[in-house]
């Protein structure tokens, strides 16, 4: 799974991600770009993720866990 998700982020940000990368503090990230990765995690774990998740959650690594997090019922 997190493959799936470091490629989405790489689709978004054209460059290689660790699932470390913080999408504020490495990337620097631009509000369009928030927007589509936004979109773009949301197809691939298949729930939604809003700006205030991707602010606790800033990485790759991170977005992944709460995503399986809520999965699980715990989010």
């Amino acid at each position: 799974m997190l493959d799936a998700v470091l490629q989405g982020w790489e689709s978004v940000f054209g460059r290689t991600i660790d699932p470390d990368d913080n999408v504020f503090d490495d990337l620097h990230a631009e509000s369009l770009q928030i927007l589509e990765l936004l979109e773009v995690m949301g197809d691939i774990l298949d729930v939604y993720v809003t700006v205030d998740d991707l602010y606790s959650h800033p990485t790759p690594r991170a977005v992944m866990a709460l995503a399986e997090a809520g999965a699980n019922g715990a989010a």
